[in-house]
């Protein structure tokens, strides 16, 4: 069998005796892959910087699902048949989230801005118009930014 799934846009294929059941996703991306902009910074999944974004058709009702994963910590395996979307990915969807941090100065080193920029994202396409300062606030509470102090 193979482990299938997409990655912004490109098609992933591994063979399952291959891979690892408990290797992070966040760890394939970046070895074995080379997408270097999900980064890991505590691994445990407690800073966000590692976010990406999931999206799937369900097969039985038909409907999208989605949501954004802390990629630090789920296995591999578990995004069989998932769209993994990254803030690289985003970026070639529009950028023009991107190019609004950008403007705003919204990131410092950067090392955690790829996972906020998924984070903010879901939320800003998901909100369906209710999109409220503390929902926002709710919605970021997993990114954390260590220039800051947290």
């Amino acid at each position: 069998g193979a482990l299938a799934f997409t990655l912004d846009g490109q098609k992933v294929v591994v063979k399952a005796a291959d891979v690892d059941p408990s290797l992070p996703l966040a760890s394939f991306l970046r070895s074995h892959l080379g997408c270097h902009n999900v980064k890991v910074a505590c691994g445990e999944g407690g800073c966000g910087a590692c976010t990406v974004l999931l999206e799937r058709q369900d097969p039985s009702t038909k409907a999208i699902e989605r949501h954004t994963a802390l990629s630090c910590i789920k296995p591999l395996p578990s995004v069989h048949g998932w769209n993994v979307t990254t803030a690289k990915g985003l970026k070639d969807r529009s950028g023009a989230l991107h190019k609004r941090m950008e403007t705003l100065n919204a990131a410092q080193c950067g090392y955690c801005t790829p996972g906020f920029v998924v984070s903010l994202y879901d939320t800003l396409t998901s909100a369906g118009g209710d999109l409220t300062t503390d929902r926002l606030k709710g919605e970021l509470d997993g990114n954390l930014c260590r220039c800051t102090g947290y």
